[in-house]
């Protein structure tokens, strides 16, 4: 079942009876598997981060009469290769290129790899799907595919090294918590070509910017997208934003800010209430021709 042997330190191996069908979501999840590991052929469910941040654990191997999966040098993948199920998190791999046919990379797939530094994305993949990078430490570089529609909730949080990351065009949305706690992250390139309408809820929080300017097409930016960004010192809404409502505690703990700007064209009309909030060091608020009807209570 789930969880059924996380974090057990003490564990070095397992060996699956032959006519296993199902392995639940982060069944050893944090455990010390060691080395290699074969999952049986009889397997026709593999579960989101089975081994999610087993840091010993160098490859997943399927067995080769299995109709569902198979591996691909140790990592785990659906038979037709379409999704990247697994990466092993104790692989000593510095860099990493995901085979072409891969158009989904699975929840929670490179979870806690400790040893990566450097993913490389084939312009086949689509999405990129929660927890799929989550707490890669070591990982100063992603390139991402040219194609890349969806980011899913955590999919890049806990980078604790990454330091700048550059967004397709067609990325459509940026989802909850997906670059949360990465302290270093101080450059999002997002091009005013953008696809992009949406940053969601705490998607930027304790992040290392220091600049942000929100491309005009972004119509929705969600609570705390920005919460506890402490080196962030300007803030600025491009010519003909689209966003109308500057959502609660949506700068929260962003106490370094001294400018925040709404070029011309801004299509603001509200502050909701804590909306500016956190903003101690501010000494300049520029909203240029918004048609602002409404500040709440409490707006700073």
């Amino acid at each position: 079942g789930r969880y059924a042997f996380s974090e057990t330190a003490g564990l070095r191996t397992v060996e699956f009876p032959s006519k296993v069908r199902i392995l639940d979501k982060y069944a050893f999840l944090k455990s010390g598997l060691t080395g290699e590991i074969v999952i049986p052929s009889s397997v026709t469910s593999y579960g989101e981060g089975l081994f999610a941040s087993c840091e010993k654990l160098t490859a997943i191997l399927i067995g080769n009469e299995n109709e569902y999966y198979k591996d691909i040098d140790g990592v785990v993948c659906t038979i037709d290769g379409g999704t990247l199920i697994e990466y092993p998190a104790g692989s000593r791999r510095a860099s990493y290129s995901i085979p072409e046919a891969v158009k989904n990379i699975y929840n929670a797939a490179f979870y806690g790899s400790q040893y990566i530094s450097t993913v490389t994305m084939p312009d086949t993949v689509i999405n990129v799907n929660g927890f799929a990078f989550h707490d890669c430490k070591n990982v100063t570089e992603y390139y991402l595919s040219d194609n890349l529609v969806y980011l899913g909730e955590n999919a890049f949080s806990g980078n604790s090294s990454l330091r700048s990351i550059n967004l397709p065009d067609s990325v459509r949305q940026i989802s909850r918590c997906c670059f949360e706690d990465d302290w270093l992250l101080n450059t999002v390139h997002i091009s005013e070509n953008t696809e992009m309408r949406r940053i969601g809820f705490r998607a930027f929080s304790y992040c290392g910017l220091k600049s942000f300017r929100v491309p005009a097409v972004i119509s929705s930016v969600a609570q705390y997208a920005f919460e506890g960004c402490k080196k962030l010192r300007y803030f600025s809404f491009a010519e003909n934003s689209r966003l109308e409502s500057i959502s609660a505690y949506f700068f929260l703990g962003c106490d370094s800010i001294q400018e925040l700007v709404f070029e011309p064209g801004s299509a603001l009309r509200s502050v909701q209430a804590h909306g500016l909030h956190g903003m101690s060091n501010l000494t300049r608020v520029d909203f240029g021709d918004a048609q602002i009807e409404n500040i709440d209570n409490y707006a700073l």
